[in-house]
């Protein structure tokens, strides 16, 4: 049994338990496989594997998709009785950066606050902020 034979079994089986989104998701994930699809999961090596990821990701798929696509193939790999520990590396998402914003944009924010009316209050807060952070020059809001 080949590996595309393996999702599409997989799929089919659980096809009355899944999801429509699931689903289709499944089935999207099923054609980023093409390098794969036709070796035999009995066969299946942890080098084929990591080479196809590799090749997901320079082909500029995000890690998270690599890992749902992954997780279909292990899921369908087990289903199929193939009980196998790959020894793999999936890609890692880039930290993502925490925004902090500075003693004096919280000391702007909370005049505008004061001086401003209504749903303006916090788009203008929003473009003195934004305009110091450019260096441009920023008027203070007075009574």
């Amino acid at each position: 049994i080949t590996v595309k034979d393996a999702v599409r079994l997989y799929i089919e089986s659980n096809n009355a338990v899944l999801s429509p989104s699931t689903l289709r998701g499944y089935i999207a994930n099923s054609k980023k496989m093409t390098s794969i699809e036709y070796l035999k999961i009995k066969k299946l090596t942890s080098v084929d594997i990591q080479t196809w990821i590799s090749e997901l990701t320079i082909s500029g798929s995000s890690p998270k998709s690599i890992k749902n696509i992954y997780g279909l193939l292990r899921s369908s790999l087990t289903f199929c009785g193939i009980d196998k520990r790959f020894m793999i590396h999936l890609p890692t998402a880039p930290k993502k950066s925490k925004y902090s914003p500075e003693d004096e944009q919280i000391l702007l924010l909370t005049a505008a606050g004061k001086f401003h009316e209504g749903k303006k209050r916090a788009f203008s807060a929003y473009e003195r902020i934004s305009k110091r952070m450019q260096g441009q020059p920023v008027p203070v809001p007075t009574r």
